[in-house]
């Protein structure tokens, strides 16, 4: 396949380097950055399908995993870190198993995106699966934690969503979107009647998140580039600067690969001309697939998860970083409902200082800190109790030993108790 991306990686600092079609990316330090699981584990025999949250400084990787039995369940995990992906923990046992005979998941659940609700719920939507290889359906379901992931509690009225419309028979990958007025669902649809290109997807909301209507009854975005020319069977939808941002699983029936198009209104869609952004590189281990992205926009800039597998087909779990996509101002809402703004820097290019604000909508704690480019926390400007209304702080261009910094772009993170803000900044000395 043909290479798609520049990747430099962090942990040898060496690397092939290979212009890319619109983005620069970074390999993350972990390359995989989950591997298989320990031998007896739920996830010995593969790992796929990551959907990541940023919990306070912790990020959470919920995955797919294979036991690699014959005739295995999959089961989703959670993996964690707390130094920016560098490391992470997990555990043997799944967070959610199969359902109990004659349900809707009775064979494995798979496939997971996890969101915050603007009441503060940690929610899961999974893919259900029952019946054979070959007359199995998948079905949408819902769980809640209140542990931050560890636990789940099944909706009572699952399945919520069952795939079924005028142009699919199934469904399997979904993406949600929160908000206080209800929730937007982008979800991948099997036209089994479209075998050229049977992965589509759909677009649906709900007012309480448990009945949804699918709107408009046709899918929302097919594959119309020639990398997707037979579907785009997996998906991640964010939202930032009042557009809509669809990283999609894309295949031609051979390989896989991702791209992304953008939407101001998350139905009619324009794909990115340079797509595809990520494709397998030659001897890595996601030579031959790349597929199944978790987008999440950090300190370090956009990360982009994804599965990916070589010849062997097994599956593990990759990230890779864009130090240069940060967004200004409000994270999306996949990561928390944001409370504050993070006003321009300025000046910004800058030597030796700039100045930040930040503003409250209501009182409470925050905390204003510089990150590099690899996402480590290397100042906190202000860190307490803030009254509503406007904060500025200077930062003059050191670490938190008084030590000068070198120059390279560096991001202002501010945390509230709801969410984050960030905004990019670059030292020129």
């Amino acid at each position: 396949v043909a290479p798609a991306g520049r990747y430099l990686s962090v942990a040898s600092e060496v690397s092939s380097a290979i212009e890319m079609a619109g983005i620069d990316w970074i390999r993350c330090q972990a390359d995989p950055a989950l591997d298989l699981g320990t031998e007896g584990c739920f996830d010995a025999g593969g790992v796929y399908m990551p959907s990541v949250w940023a919990d306070g400084d912790t990020l959470k990787v919920f995955y797919a995993g294979f036991d690699g039995e014959e005739g295995g369940i999959y089961r989703i995990g959670m993996a964690h870190s707390t130094d920016g992906g560098a490391t992470w923990g997990r555990s043997c046992e799944p967070v959610l198993s199969e359902g109990s005979l004659g349900q809707f998941d009775d064979t494995g659940v798979l496939a997971p995106h996890v969101f915050r609700e603007p009441s503060g719920t940690l929610v899961m939507h999974y893919a259900g699966f029952t019946g054979g290889p070959f007359d199995g359906q998948y079905s949408v379901g819902r769980a809640e934690s209140s542990d931050g992931g560890h636990t789940w509690e099944r909706s009572p009225q699952n399945p919520i969503f069952d795939g079924e419309t005028s142009w699919s028979e199934t469904a399997l990958f979904t993406s949600v979107i929160p908000s206080a007025g209800g929730s937007t669902m982008w979800f991948v649809g099997l036209d089994f009647d479209n075998a050229a290109q049977p992965w589509k997807v759909g677009r649906a909301t709900s007012v309480d998140g448990i009945d949804w209507t699918v709107s408009p009854t046709e899918p929302v975005y097919e594959g119309s580039q020639p990398w997707a020319s037979f579907g785009t069977p997996s998906l991640h939808v964010v939202k930032y600067g009042g557009e809509y941002v669809l990283w999609s699983g894309g295949t031609d029936g051979e390989f896989l690969s991702i791209g992304r198009a953008t939407s101001m209104n998350g139905i009619q869609w324009t794909p990115d001309p340079d797509n595809p952004l990520v494709s397998g590189e030659d001897g890595s281990w996601d030579a031959v697939d790349v597929t199944e992205p978790g987008a999440i926009y950090a300190a370090s800039g956009l990360t982009l998860f994804h599965a990916g597998s070589d010849t062997t087909w097994v599956g593990r779990i990759g990230c890779k970083v864009d130090p240069s996509q940060e967004v200004e101002g409000d994270l999306p809402p996949t990561s928390g409902v944001p409370s504050a703004r993070l006003l321009a820097p300025s000046p910004n290019p800058f030597n030796p200082w700039t100045l930040l604000a930040f503003e409250l909508d209501e009182p409470g704690f925050a905390r204003l800190a510089i990150f590099d480019s690899m996402g480590r926390r290397i100042r906190v400007l202000s860190d307490g109790f803030h009254f509503r209304g406007r904060t500025q702080v200077a930062w003059d261009g050191r670490n938190g030993a008084g030590r000068p910094v070198v120059t390279g772009v560096y991001s202002a993170v501010l945390t509230t108790e709801k969410g984050e803000a960030r905004s990019r900044l670059v030292l020129l000395r």
